[in-house]
């Protein structure tokens, strides 16, 4: 027997419609299977479970975004700063991971955080609250996209100038090849992403595959590793701080550039059938995978890396 609709709540060819004050009988909708949105048109569910899961993993790509910035941290406490930080910040990121995951679990929407925010705030600051979290979203994501783009960017360069020793990077190199990226990536959104909604898989496997080959290539190729006592107990601090919680505090930027991103399969909510379930679930295992293979890789390259201060003075360093 289908639970009571409150009166503010109407139903168009499947989907949900609210109108003024749903906060009352929201669960009861959910256990329905219906979508809490704010329009009347039906979306198009082109996710699995398993292409939702891979796309979230594909935003999160912890240890990739460990690496990206993996300079920063060695300059700002050296292992302790990434090894210590990055235990720090998943215990910091699990608590976030389950209040996400309870509210997408509740409320499943595609606005996400300022959606919820209008639905569980005050009445009187609705409106304002939601906004400033809208607003503060879209800067993060804005931020967290142009890092991604610049450090592909970066990597790339990196590469030619690794094995082309007499190459020379400039500036205008990396702000080039960052703007045609970012060409690419709109393309790949705006026209392909929607006919070939596969990709989310091809780019997690793509990901772990990388992820096993670096490691175990480093650990097989590198011909003496560091000593344990080094990798676990050694603060390293070539950043100018005076003060060495500054110094970790800000090398926190490295575990906490793996991390952003945590919150994409809510916003993807419409496009996976379910989502009360397989939103909350791929928050959790993204998570949990993504910071389990980032202290794997931080571990190997600590050990195999015998030279950090040649490695940060190097011209991809």
């Amino acid at each position: 027997m289908s639970s009571p609709r409150p009166k503010d709540v109407e139903n168009h060819g499947g989907m949900t419609r609210v109108s003024k004050e749903p906060e009352h009988e929201l669960q009861n909708l959910v256990r329905e299977g219906n979508m809490v949105r704010g329009d009347v048109e039906k979306p198009i569910k082109s996710m699995s479970n398993l292409t939702l899961l891979a796309a979230a993993w594909n935003i999160l790509n912890t240890w990739w975004g460990f690496g990206a910035v993996f300079a920063v941290g060695i300059t700002h406490g050296g292992p302790v700063t990434l090894i210590y930080g990055m235990m720090l910040l998943s215990l910091v990121y699990g608590a976030t991971a389950l209040s996400l995951a309870e509210l997408s679990a509740h409320y499943p929407t595609a606005g996400g955080q300022y959606h919820w925010t209008h639905l569980l705030a005050p009445k009187r600051l609705k409106r304002l609250l939601s906004y400033c979290c809208a607003i503060a979203n879209v800067v993060g994501r804005l931020g967290i996209c142009a890092g991604v783009t610049v450090a592909n960017a970066q990597f790339i360069m990196g590469l030619v100038a690794f094995n082309s020793p007499g190459f020379t990077i400039r500036r205008w190199h990396i702000f080039l090849l960052y703007q045609g990226i970012n060409v690419m990536t709109f393309l790949y959104n705006a026209i392909a992403l929607y006919h070939l909604p596969g990709t989310h898989q091809v780019g997690c496997i793509l990901s772990i595959v990388s992820f096993f080959a670096i490691t175990i290539t480093c650990l097989a190729m590198a011909n003496s590793k560091q000593s344990s006592r080094y990798v676990w107990t050694t603060f390293v601090d070539e950043s100018g701080w005076q003060s060495s919680a500054a110094t970790f505090l800000t090398g926190l930027t490295c575990p906490n550039f793996g991390l952003g991103g945590l919150d994409g399969p809510i916003h993807l909510s419409e496009d996976t059938f379910n989502p009360a379930r397989t939103v909350p679930m791929s928050i959790l295992v993204s998570l949990f995978m993504g910071c389990i293979s980032a202290l794997l890789f931080v571990v190997v390259m600590l050990y195999c890396i015998t030279n950090l201060r040649s490695l940060i003075s190097s011209a991809t360093g």
